[in-house]
């Protein structure tokens, strides 16, 4: 029987062999996937027994029981000798009941893990189980996640590749779809992707980073910063009164009372909170039981996040895969899964450490890529994205790629800009702010403005003055109208003051053989001043030669002196109308009309006779 200081002496020496056979097997090298996952997954077991009999040495050293105590006292006290011969008559005579017990040292079973690490046997090739979709621990298995997903109340329809990209994304779905049901395909897809993150990383220390997420979780929802699920504040007065209410705190008033008071209870407990703050009779815990539901829900889905981001290589290789099986027959693909099972099996001959001083990526084959292939794909280059949070990213591809993924999504969701492609290569948050500005105050330009734009009056012998489009479309109004009207019965024109013309002339003029075109700034009401027919046979003298002016927005007629119309004239009086007769204008049309056919048969004879002439 071992003393207490021969076991825990026992302890140290094996505490000793286990980390000096560990640092040997981290820095042996691993020519493939399936070689560093079988030794992460050796150092892992020797992780958790150097952890054991930490433990036990612990347990020892703080002699609960006080035989450890009692075993000191017996060998340090006045009768230290008789103990010694005691303790030697007890070793003879266990040896003497057992003389073929043979003694094992420690030594060896340290010797033999060295040589099963040199020399595998098949069992010690496949320490794991993996699918055969999963490659063994190269890429991602999601098809039962996949099926799940897209089983939920009005999910989208997608295929394997797009859920592949966007599985994720969970800030996109709408609050209203998180339901049960949703909850359910959350902590489907949160299990396996810790099983597989202990599979594939099993020195990944799970306890800690579940506590690292759920102590930032925790900072991000007081806040109100979690992506998904923004602070309640900024989504209206009902949420702020569904919040209050959870809270049972008064949910009346405005909308800055609601926020400033629920804002007061950051950081504090409810019984620190004012008395004054709670209502008189809270209502039930519905609410409540909603907050915490949501809360759940919110925390699984930071899980996710934080192994998607850990899992970012395999996820990367299985959405590729998945697109080169889609483009090969099914004998490619047989093909290619013999490859890869005489790849894992084959074994490298080269046992000594890679060197690699410039700390290059290892390729397919484990080895450190070629100088000039890494300097091709610009890995020596360093790009850093101030909306991803001063992420960096090594190479242009990866550069690239991120403005598509969650995390520059995200960055742009809290600064409230959309992640289109203008804003691709911008990595500043001045630079994005800017821009949208820009394109907001662009967008505006190019509505239609009533009030500032201008429209030039489509006038054919000139181009006039240029006036707001508003005005010219209320100023064309009663000249339509009079104009349809018109067509029924003779009434007086619009007033030469109603046209706002700021000082120009209401009337262009364009003078012919012997007539004189009057139009006014709208294109359609024209008039015809003729000298020769008697159009204005009846006005005075001083009407037809007072000069065709309007001053601008005045109420008064452009001419000052004007005679009454009659059945064969037409005449503008003191009013400001031109008053005239249809049938009288008809009649003077007419004999224009003859007089210029008149005139062109006359010149077409003259032609003639010219042409016949020799």
């Amino acid at each position: 029987m071992e003393t207490i200081l021969e076991q825990q002496r026992r302890y140290h020496e094996e505490k000793e062999r286990l980390m000096d056979v560990m640092a040997k097997e981290m820095l042996t090298k691993k020519s493939t996937l399936r070689d560093q996952i079988n030794s992460d997954h050796r150092t892992r077991a020797m992780q958790d027994r150097y952890m054991e009999v930490s433990g036990n040495l612990r347990d020892l050293y703080d002699d609960k029981d006080g035989l450890r105590k009692e075993e000191l006292n017996a060998i340090s006290g006045p009768n230290e000798f008789a103990e010694f011969y005691n303790r030697l008559k007890q070793i003879k005579e266990f040896h003497r009941k057992h003389p073929n017990e043979i003694c094992v040292p420690m030594s060896v079973e340290f010797e033999e893990l060295l040589k099963a690490r040199e020399n595998p046997s098949e069992e010690a090739q496949n320490l794991v189980e993996f699918t055969d979709e999963e490659g063994y621990g190269r890429y991602l298995d999601l098809h039962d996640c996949y099926l799940k997903y897209i089983n939920l109340k009005a999910s989208e329809k997608l295929d394997y590749i797009t859920y592949l990209s966007i599985f994720d994304q969970l800030f996109d779905i709408p609050k209203e779809r998180k339901n049960a049901e949703y909850k359910r395909y959350l902590e489907m897809l949160l299990e396996y992707l810790q099983d597989y993150t202990d599979r594939v990383k099993p020195l990944q220390d799970q306890n800690e980073l579940f506590g690292k997420i759920q102590t930032e979780f925790e900072k991000k929802w007081e806040n109100g910063t979690f992506p998904g699920w923004p602070e309640l504040a900024s989504l209206g007065l009902d949420r702020l009164k569904s919040a209050l209410l959870a809270l049972g705190l008064k949910c009346g008033g405005t909308l800055e009372e609601r926020a400033q008071r629920l804002f007061s209870t950051k950081g504090k407990s409810l019984e620190s909170l004012d008395t004054s703050l709670f209502a008189k009779n809270p209502k039930s815990k519905g609410t409540k039981r909603d907050t915490e539901r949501n809360k759940d829900i919110a925390f699984l889905e930071a899980q996710i996040y934080e192994y998607v981001e850990i899992l970012g290589e395999q996820r990367h290789l299985t959405h590729e895969n998945v697109q080169r099986k889609q483009a090969r027959t099914g004998e490619e693909r047989e093909e290619e899964e013999e490859e890869q099972i005489s790849e894992s099996e084959s074994e490298d001959e080269e046992n000594e450490i890679i060197y690699n001083p410039k700390n290059l990526p290892l390729g397919w084959d484990g080895k450190p890529i070629p100088y000039w292939l890494y300097k091709l794909h610009g890995l020596n280059i360093n790009y850093n994205c101030e909306i991803c949070g001063n992420y960096t990213y090594r190479g242009p591809k990866a550069f690239q790629r991120h403005f598509a993924e969650w995390r520059h999504a995200h960055g742009m969701r809290c600064l409230g800009i959309p992640n289109t492609a203008h804003f691709a290569n911008v990595t500043q948050i001045e630079d994005a702010v800017s821009l949208w500005a820009k394109l907001k105050l662009q967008k505006a330009s190019e509505r239609w403005q009533p009030d500032t734009e201008l429209l030039k009056t489509p006038v054919a012998t000139s181009p006039g003055p240029e006036l707001p489009k508003q005005t010219v479309l209320l100023l064309a109004l009663p000249v339509v109208q009079n104009l349809v009207r018109s067509q029924v019965t003779p009434t007086p024109a619009q007033t030469c003051h109603s046209f706002h013309c700021f000082g120009e002339r209401c009337y262009q003029e364009a003078k012919f053989s012997n007539y004189t075109a009057e139009r006014r700034h709208w294109e359609r009401h024209c008039k015809l001043k003729q000298y020769n027919s008697g159009y204005i046979a009846s006005c005075s003298h001083a009407c037809m030669a007072e000069t065709l002016r309007c001053y601008g927005a005045v109420a008064q007629p452009c001419y000052q002196e004007c005679c009454q119309a009659s059945a064969s004239s037409s005449c503008l009086q003191l009013d400001g109308n031109l008053h005239f007769n249809e049938a009288a204008a008809g009649a003077a049309r007419s004999s224009l009309h003859w007089a210029l056919a008149g005139l062109v048969l006359l010149l077409f004879h003259y032609a003639l006779i010219l042409y016949l002439l020799p």
